[in-house]
């Protein structure tokens, strides 16, 4: 789980960059690349993308801070909802990156 965690979210800084911690610079930098901050993403819960973002990058954090994530941290439904946000981000670079040319 914490492997598929760094991954999403590694995913999402190869398009946006790290995400700030500031919500106005957030939803700055997803502007930047055609993408709301309040875009509802995910399987189930349907929370904002900006939203998404902070709670992967809190749970990541934790991970750096202390080596290893409790195995409960990471819920399986939580983990599809991080990946949904990911790719999400992923495809929109795609679409982006196609449309140019």
């Amino acid at each position: 789980m914490e492997t598929a965690l760094q991954n999403a979210f590694k995913a999402i800084e190869a398009v946006i960059g790290d995400p700030p911690k500031d919500y106005r610079k957030l939803e700055r930098k997803l502007k930047e690349h055609d993408l709301e901050f309040d875009e509802k993403v995910g399987y189930g819960s349907k929370k904002s993308l900006g939203q998404v973002i902070r709670d992967m990058n809190k749970l990541r954090d934790k991970k750096s801070a202390h080596g290893i994530t409790s195995p409960r941290a990471i819920k399986i439904l939580d983990m599809l909802e991080y990946q949904a946000c990911a790719r999400h981000i992923v495809m929109s670079a795609l679409e982006n990156a196609v449309s140019e040319y």
